[in-house]
């Protein structure tokens, strides 16, 4: 979902004219609900180009550009960093970009400025909340972790670029709260994959979220580009569609959570297909460093229990099948391991019966976390004021507050699973 305001739409569409995109088979739509977005301006056909965006709009907002305009050092500094971490290039690429396009968003000028201004300076996604704040809604979620994780991987990559730019003696500084700007701008709205470049496309940003309603996609020209790179960037039509039908694409992912830290938006309908759930199974190191000896014993029987089924990770996932209705298991064979067949020894009947039982423990207390953090979405909710900060805070709270109630329905169809006895078949 795109967040930038109406107002901008028309600036927007200028400055990409005047660069040779190719926009006349594409408006763009806003709505108070959804944002901004973009729609068929004609009737089309599937296979049709809706809009193609030159390399050379959009190069100046790519990695490769980026690369461009840093000094080796800061490129290679970055890149030891990620390697060191055990990351792919693309997190490389990610972050040199990110703190280029902060750096020129923030100085307002340059042929850019023009695109760079069109970008929404308010991003809401949980990333960018306060910490307290995120922390309290987030509770017992899936995002949890991931955004406390995000948390420290920015300010990382943000002190090795620092050091390195000043190393480098770069005639510019970045501060964190813009790279972490620039880094959600860039995980929200930029185009890459499967060996094309990593870009903020303009106009092609506008393109919301379909999933299984998508009615378009997106593909990269080749050999147009400098250097033989990527040509131009086009929106293509996958099925027929008259004029004014809103041109969708999929994200690539039906999570709830994802969605949320990502993009800032979670889904609506009552229908869970699709969604999963992350679910600790074991106590932390921390929560267990005042444990009495029994509660360690305990903690060394689920762990064997869980390995006896081939599950050595602290965590799983839950998942939910296209039809909404069977829990899945994913990265742990437990089709065999909590059903084993008839005449199986009696270690292995063991070993289902014992990780059945940590199952149970686990959903409960991620049932348990969860409530804390409903009761904090409550508490916001329920909270007076009218400034804008007070406003931002009900609204985060609301999106929390969908996100886990879809993610208490897993848990609840997960528990409602095992005790029926019915299995928790492996997901692909």
């Amino acid at each position: 979902m795109s967040t930038l305001q109406r107002a901008s739409l028309g600036a927007l569409r200028t400055w990409c004219e005047s660069r040779g995109a190719a926009l006349g088979r594409a408006v763009a739509t806003f709505s108070e609900a959804e944002g901004a977005g973009l729609a068929a301006a004609c009737s089309l056909n599937g296979g049709e180009v809706a809009l193609s965006v030159p390399a050379a709009a959009y190069s100046p907002f790519s990695a490769a550009g980026a690369r461009a305009v840093l000094p080796y050092t800061v490129r290679d500094a970055v890149g030891a960093r990620v390697a060191a971490m055990g990351a792919s290039s693309h997190l490389a690429d990610s972050t040199l970009l990110a703190v280029v396009l902060a750096m020129r968003t923030r100085s307002g000028s340059g042929d850019e400025a023009g695109y760079l201004q069109c970008l929404p300076q308010q991003l809401d996604v949980p990333a960018l909340w306060p910490a307290p704040l995120r922390q309290l809604l987030l509770r017992g979620s899936s995002c949890e972790r991931s955004c406390d994780s995000q948390e420290r991987l920015s300010a990382s990559l943000h002190a090795t670029l620092e050091e390195a730019l000043r190393e480098a003696g770069a005639p510019f500084h970045v501060g964190l709260a813009d790279f972490k700007w620039a880094q959600s701008i860039l995980l929200s709205r930029a185009h890459s994959g499967d060996g094309n470049p990593v870009a903020l496309v303009p106009f092609g940003d506008l393109l919301n979220h379909g999933g299984r309603e998508s009615s378009a996609a997106v593909r990269w020209g080749e050999g147009e580009g400098e250097a033989g790179g990527p040509g131009a960037f086009e929106v293509v039509a996958t099925r027929a569609m008259p004029e004014g039908h809103p041109l969708l694409i999929d994200y690539g992912t039906d999570r709830s959570h994802r969605l949320l830290r990502l993009y800032g938006f979670v889904p609506s309908g009552a229908s869970c297909a699709g969604d999963e759930v992350h679910l600790p199974l074991l106590p932390t190191a921390a929560e267990m460093r005042d444990a009495p000896p029994e509660a360690r014993a305990a903690l060394e029987r689920h762990v064997d229990a869980l390995a006896a089924c081939g599950m050595t990770g602290s965590a799983t996932t839950l998942e939910v099948d296209a039809s909404g209705e069977t829990v899945l298991w994913r990265g742990a064979p437990l089709a065999s391991a909590l059903a084993p067949p008839a005449g199986a020894p009696g270690s292995e009947a063991a070993a289902a019966q014992g990780a059945g039982h940590v199952l149970r423990l686990a959903i409960s207390a991620q049932l348990k976390r969860q409530e804390e953090g409903m009761a904090g979405c409550d508490a916001v909710r329920e909270a007076g004021g009218d400034a804008a900060g007070d406003i931002a805070a009900r609204q985060r709270a609301r999106l929390a507050a969908r996100l886990h109630d879809r993610e208490r329905r897993v848990l609840q169809m997960a528990a409602q699973a095992l005790a029926d006895g019915d299995l928790l078949r492996r997901g692909s």
